[in-house]
């Protein structure tokens, strides 16, 4: 079986019965139809909250990564595809180590991809308390500086054009860390 994680959803492929070369095919044509092969989604879903604030970017081996849907900063927000889990401390060790590395890989492509005095990386949880990582490229003078960022104003939101964009450039750099 082969795992596929979508933009809303994740799914177990069976591919018991294809060889290496069809599986690889398949996974890369997937677009989210269930005719390509029998799916069952796995049990992760998106709070509401995080859904309605953000856009999807690309899946990482733990995390789905979205883009802040506000036009006042660089915002990534990673959150790891695991029901139940509101605290780090509460992830498998395996799952914790992934965490933390796919958080420094972000807050590093972030930093390149939107240069910056500072990269701030915090876990709150005081209102969604489905486990999210914030990682947000600051820069002195910006809305919130040098506070904090969370409930600072009314998020910008992005018009549907310049979202796009700036998701397809994001997805250019956004790769999943390497071993």
């Amino acid at each position: 079986k082969s795992s596929f994680h979508g933009p809303t959803h994740s799914y177990i492929v069976n591919t018991s019965f294809m060889n290496q070369s069809d599986t690889t095919s398949l996974l890369q044509r997937w677009a989210g139809s269930p005719h390509y092969a029998a799916m069952t989604p796995i049990s992760f879903d998106l709070d509401p909250r995080l859904a309605n604030d953000t856009a999807w970017l690309r899946d990482w081996p733990l995390c789905k990564v979205l883009l802040m849907n506000d036009q006042r900063y660089s915002w990534i927000v990673l959150v790891p595809r695991r029901t139940g889990v509101s605290e780090p401390f509460e992830l498998k060790l395996a799952d914790q180590t992934q965490l933390w590395r796919e958080v420094m890989h972000a807050g590093e492509i972030l930093k390149a991809a939107a240069p910056c005095t500072k990269v701030n990386i915090g876990a709150l949880g005081n209102i969604v308390r489905q486990l999210h990582v914030h990682i947000v490229a600051r820069n002195e003078g910006d809305f919130a500086w040098p506070g904090p960022v969370w409930g600072q104003g009314t998020p910008l939101r992005f018009e549907p054009a310049a979202l796009e964009s700036r998701l397809a450039a994001f997805r250019a750099t956004l790769h999943p860390p390497s071993d």
